[in-house]
């Protein structure tokens, strides 16, 4: 488990642009220089992120590809998805289990991708204690999810797009968008993992999360109106 404080124990690779300027101290940016720096500042943290877990984008990827797209009607699943992984001997990236939510599959409220993958990964290794994976996932934790994380010691979450942004604050959705997989107010699931010793990476490939998701809200509104998501 990372036992680095929770300062450094978490990173945003989709940080908003107004809070780099306060960070800096910096308002005017006529020339675009300081957003240049913004940007040049998250790709060197996605380059390090990848050089420490090698196929890390590649597997991503896979997991965006098993959302669901909009003009697919038969994936009936809930669009989230997830991986848990560990290196081997060799330095290399072994994926121990993917999965896509399993709710509406197995009839069962809790199987949310998270929980699924960390339960085949746990099988996979024989052991309950997962200190030496990393989990992937497409957005962030419920608080379900984030609980499952804790108890097994995971070492670093993950994950694409936000809770707020599932919510629809920061992203105009289709008229049809309902509230999904929202955590209560006030809980921080990034917090309660951090408290935790687990490294959390926030906004990794969070335009790709975000414009699969984007084609695929509004399509099918019963997905959006189940509590179970």
């Amino acid at each position: 488990m990372n036992e680095s404080g929770p300062g450094s124990n978490f990173q945003n690779f989709n940080p908003d642009f107004g809070d780099y300027k306060k960070r800096t101290g910096i308002t005017s940016d006529a020339g675009g220089l300081l957003e240049g720096l913004w940007s040049m500042e998250r790709d060197r943290n996605i380059a390090k992120l990848e050089r420490d877990y090698p196929g890390i984008g590649v597997e991503f990827d896979k997991l965006i590809e098993l959302l669901p797209d909009a003009e697919d009607p038969g994936k009936i699943e809930f669009p989230f998805a997830s991986a848990v992984l560990r290196k081997n001997k060799d330095g290399k990236m072994e994926v121990l289990a993917r999965s896509m939510n399993m709710v509406k599959h197995n009839n069962d409220s809790t199987q949310h991708a998270e929980v699924v993958v960390l339960q085949e990964a746990q099988r996979a290794i024989g052991d309950r204690h997962l200190d030496n994976c990393i989990i992937l996932t497409t957005a962030q934790p419920c608080e379900m999810c984030a609980g499952a994380m804790r108890n097994c010691g995971i070492g670093t979450v993950v994950y694409g797009i936000s809770q707020e942004e599932m919510k629809g604050k920061h992203v105009k959705f289709g008229d049809e968008f309902k509230p999904i997989r929202t955590v209560p107010k006030g809980v921080d699931t990034d917090a309660t993992l951090i408290d935790a010793g687990i490294e959390v990476i926030a906004g990794y490939k969070h335009d790709e999360v975000l414009a699969k998701l984007t084609r695929f809200v509004g399509t099918f509104k019963a997905y959006y109106e189940d509590p179970d998501a």
